[in-house]
């Protein structure tokens, strides 16, 4: 076999074995301000995000992590997750929608994204209505694909109770796409 023709098919048995190169995760606001780690709804979110991080990981997805300005690092429960990922970038946001790129961020999450190759993310953190509602929307404006699941997103202002079905707006938005549960999202890829 050429020795070019060797390299195509190898490459694009990588690229078989991990069909989420072109999707990123995005956590929102996962800051001691905003989740005290004191409820089973808590634990419960963390679990599952611990999940689909390590479920990120293995299929070689890249990770954007949005934080609030003052709200604190991103918790500790996360972090050695996080720091696990090749393609990884913390960005501080300072409104409600990650994407709202401000002057005084030094990176544009969208270029950063499309950077990567990115065309479709999965949305979890909590204040589901603000922050997390508006990210979703910032990158549906952008064109991404836009993936979540109830389990994924929490909210603060009722108790972190979850969101059935992640669906907060716009039913009928082609680009947005919810699950009940993270498992039925994984299935999904």
């Amino acid at each position: 076999m050429h020795k070019l023709s060797l390299f195509i098919f190898l490459f694009s048995l990588n690229i078989a074995s991990y069909p989420s190169f072109d999707t990123a995760i995005v956590l929102v606001d996962m800051q001691p301000e905003f989740i005290s780690l004191q409820s089973e709804i808590e634990f419960n979110l963390i679990k599952t995000q611990k999940s689909l991080l390590r479920w990120g990981l293995k299929n070689n997805m890249s990770l954007l992590v949005f934080e609030f300005d003052g709200g604190g690092d991103t918790i500790a429960p996360l972090q050695d997750l996080i720091k696990k990922f090749d393609n990884r970038a913390i960005v501080t946001k300072y409104k409600n929608g990650g994407f709202h790129f401000d002057p005084r961020g030094v990176v544009n999450p969208i270029i950063l994204l499309r950077s990567w190759g990115i065309s479709r993310i999965i949305i979890s953190g909590v204040n589901g209505p603000y922050c997390v509602q508006e990210t979703a929307q910032g990158a549906l404006n952008n064109s991404f694909d836009v993936y979540s699941a109830g389990d994924l997103v929490a909210n603060l202002e009722y108790g972190l109770e979850d969101f059935p079905n992640c669906s907060w707006w716009l039913i009928e938005e082609k680009r947005f796409f919810s699950f009940d549960r993270f498992l039925d999202l994984m299935k999904f890829f």
